[in-house]
C-alpha cells in the first residue's frame, strides 16, 4: 500500500496509508476518519511539545528562581537559575529532593511548614520576603507559591518563583541603619541646643546641695563642743564631782552654740540637700531616657512617663514664659511605639509652644503663658494634645506647616525641621495622625493619636 507524509518533524515522523482510488465509499470515509484523527493527535502532541519547548527557553533564561514540587514539597523540575542558586550542575539533579538537602535545617523545616498549609488549604503564599542560605551563598527571595491543580480538581503539587531582591534589601537595611543614625543625630542635636538650660538646672540644685552642706559642716564644731562638756559633766556626776563652773561652762557652751537654731535649720537643710539630689538625679534620668537610642522596632512604651522625662529635659526653655501643666491619664494603657521618635515629637512641640508664648509675653512683660500637655485613650488609639497660650496660627501659612523647612521664626531661632519631624515619626513611622486646632491671639493644640493595634507588617523574616 502507498504511504504518505503528514507531519515532517525532526521529533515525529508520522505516515499514513493512501486511500486506493477503487475503494468504495464507505472504506474511504473510515480511512480519511482515521486519518483525520491520526493528524489531529499528531498536531496535538506537536503543540504539547512546542509548549513545553516554550516553558523551557523561559525557564531556563529567566533570572528568577522557578521550581515545580509535588505534594511532599520534592522538587519535580527547577530552572537553570535556581540549579546555579542550590549549587547544582543541572537542574536533573534537584528532581526528588527537597528544600533539607540544601539548607540548613530551620530554614528549610519553616519551608516545609509553609509549603504544606498551602497544599493542605490552597491558599497561595504571595510575596514572603524571605533570607535563602545555602552552602554558597545567602540572597534575600521574595517568593511567591501557588497550588497546581490536577484534572479532578484534588492539588497534585505547587509551582514557586522566587526573585533575588538582596541588593534592594540590602539597601534598604542600609537606609534603615542611615536612618537610625540620623534620628540619633537629631536627639543629640536637641540635647545640645537644650544643654545650657540642662546645665543651669543642674547647676541650681547643687548650689543649695553645696551651700547647705558646708552649713552643717560649720555647725558641727558647736554641736561637738557642747556634746563633749555634756560628757565631762555626766563623767562628774558619776564620781560625784560635780562644780559650779562645771554647769555655767555647759550653759555658757549652749547658748553661744545656739541649739534652737540649729534644731530647726539643720533638718531643714538636710531635706533641701535630699531634694536638691533628687532634683539632680531626676534630670539626668530624664535625659538618659529621652537620649536612648531604643531598639529596631517598636515596643510597649509608658508614654505617660515619656511625657514627664521630656517636660524634665525641656524645662529651662519653658519655665521663663510659661506654667506647664501636666493632666495624664493615669490608667493610659502602654502604647507600642518607637520611644525615641515619640520623645522627640513631644520635645519639638514643648518647644514650639514656649516660643509661640515668647511672643506673646514679649508683648506683655511680666505675664506667663500656659502650656498644656494631655494623654487620654480615645478607643483603639492614645491621643496626646499639646496646648499653648500663644499667638496662634496665621490662616496664610497653616497648609505649610508640615512642609520641610518651614518656619515663621527669625534667623537662628528655628531650623524648619520640628514639625516635619512630628508628622513623620507619627504619621509614617507609627500609622497615626498629627491634626491641630489653632486660633488667633488664642492659642493652638497639636494632636498626636497613636494606635494601640498598628497594622502588622508584611510577613517576612528568615524562613
Amino acid at each position: 500500500m502507498e504511504k504518505i507524509q503528514v507531519i515532517d518533524d525532526e521529533a515525529s515522523r508520522l505516515t499514513l496509508p493512501k486511500v486506493p482510488p477503487r475503494q468504495e465509499a464507505g472504506q474511504q470515509a473510515a480511512t480519511a476518519k482515521v486519518q483525520k484523527e491520526l493528524i489531529g493527535t499528531a498536531e496535538n502532541r506537536l503543540w504539547l511539545m512546542h509548549e513545553n519547548n516554550l516553558l523551557q527557553v523561559l525557564m531556563d533564561n529567566l533570572p528568577d528562581f522557578i521550581y515545580f514540587k509535588d505534594v511532599h514539597s520534592r522538587f519535580t523540575r527547577i530552572n537553570k537559575a535556581h540549579a546555579r542558586h542550590l549549587g547544582l550542575q543541572q537542574p536533573e539533579a534537584a528532581i526528588g529532593k527537597s528544600d533539607a538537602d540544601f539548607f540548613p535545617m530551620r530554614l528549610a523545616r519553616q519551608k516545609l511548614v509553609d509549603e504544606q498549609c498551602l497544599l493542605a488549604t490552597g491558599k497561595p503564599i504571595l510575596g514572603l520576603i524571605e533570607k535563602s542560605d545555602t552552602a554558597g551563598e545567602t540572597k534575600w527571595l521574595s517568593s511567591t507559591k501557588v497550588p497546581i491543580y490536577a484534572a479532578d480538581g484534588k492539588i497534585s503539587g505547587l509551582v514557586g518563583i522566587s526573585r533575588d531582591i538582596t541588593a534592594a534589601k540590602e539597601a534598604e537595611m542600609e537606609r534603615q541603619a542611615m536612618e537610625a543614625q540620623l534620628r540619633q543625630a537629631q536627639k543629640l542635636e536637641s540635647i545640645g541646643q537644650l544643654a545650657a538650660g540642662i546645665a543651669h538646672e543642674i547647676n541650681t540644685p547643687t548650689q543649695y546641695v553645696g551651700d547647705n552642706t558646708r552649713f552643717v559642716k560649720d555647725s558641727f564644731p558647736a554641736i561637738m563642743q557642747v556634746l563633749k562638756s555634756h560628757e565631762d559633766l555626766l563623767a562628774a556626776v558619776k564620781n560625784q564631782a560635780v562644780t559650779p563652773e562645771l554647769i555655767a561652762r555647759s550653759e555658757v557652751l549652749i547658748k553661744e552654740s545656739d541649739l534652737e537654731y540649729l534644731y530647726v535649720q539643720i533638718p531643714t537643710a538636710l531635706g533641701e540637700t535630699l531634694e536638691g539630689v533628687e532634683r539632680v538625679s531626676k534630670i539626668v534620668r530624664a535625659m538618659k531616657e529621652f537620649s536612648h537610642p531604643g531598639g529596631k522596632g517598636k515596643s510597649l512604651a509608658d508614654l505617660n512617663k515619656a511625657i514627664e522625662s521630656t517636660a524634665t529635659v525641656a524645662r529651662n526653655e519653658w519655665k521663663y514664659v510659661a506654667d506647664l501643666k501636666l493632666e495624664l491619664e493615669p490608667e493610659l494603657p502602654l502604647v507600642p511605639c518607637f520611644l525615641g521618635e515619640f520623645n522627640q515629637c513631644v520635645l519639638n512641640l514643648i518647644v514650639n509652644a514656649a516660643h509661640a508664648i515668647g511672643d506673646v509675653v514679649k508683648k506683655n512683660p511680666g505675664t506667663k503663658g500656659l502650656i498644656t500637655v494631655q494623654t487620654r485613650r480615645d478607643g483603639d488609639h492614645v491621643e496626646v494634645r499639646v496646648t499653648d497660650t500663644g499667638t496662634g496660627i496665621p490662616e496664610s501659612v497653616r497648609p505649610k506647616i508640615f512642609e520641610p523647612f518651614f518656619t515663621t521664626k527669625d534667623v537662628g531661632q528655628g531650623t524648619g525641621q520640628g514639625l516635619t519631624v512630628v508628622y513623620a515619626n507619627v504619621v509614617k513611622k507609627h500609622g497615626g495622625t498629627v491634626t491641630f486646632e489653632t486660633e488667633l491671639g488664642r492659642g493652638t493644640t497639636f494632636i498626636l493619636r497613636l494606635p494601640l493595634h498598628p497594622p502588622p507588617p508584611a510577613k517576612g523574616g528568615e524562613g
